[in-house]
């Protein structure tokens, strides 16, 4: 989503079902927190278009922790539920979400990962090769089960 105005959200968000020609979508995010525009002007809007039944869930993408908690707590007020937060997670990051993984655990949302082949480089990586070539998997598929602890 470009700008995160409430009436950019709504042109934004009904174009896109235009350009796929649904009723509606099962998730839609806001890509990056945007400080200019209040962060509850931005889910106050996501969360019309959930009522309308053009959006199912809503949620966000590259948030941290401490635009994850204002988010919470907006949509606490808002009575939604915000469903998920979309962040970089490949082997390579795994320790540095687990944080994140934890928080959002606790308060019923799910990470969702983004390059979780670490952009190209897991599925090129020699140890992971080899594993995979001891359990008849790929380096991807060996990447894409592993994780932090």
């Amino acid at each position: 989503m470009g700008s995160l105005s409430a009436s950019d959200v709504r042109t934004t968000g009904e174009q896109s079902l235009r350009t796929l020609g649904a009723e509606y979508v099962d998730l839609l995010l806001v890509h990056w927190p945007n400080e200019s525009i209040p962060m509850a002007e931005t889910l106050g809007e996501l969360t019309r278009l959930q009522e309308e039944g053009k959006v199912r869930h809503i949620g966000v993408s590259n948030y941290t922790m401490r635009h994850m908690r204002a988010a919470l707590e907006i949509c606490a007020t808002l009575g939604v539920k915000l469903f998920c937060n979309q962040v970089e997670y490949h082997l390579g990051f795994a320790a540095t979400q687990a944080r994140m993984r934890t928080f959002l655990a606790a308060h019923g949302a799910a990470l969702i990962a983004y390059s979780p082949l670490g952009r190209g480089k897991w599925p090129k990586d020699e140890t992971l090769q080899g594993i995979g070539r001891r359990y008849a998997k790929s380096a991807s598929q060996v990447a894409l089960v592993g994780r932090a602890r």
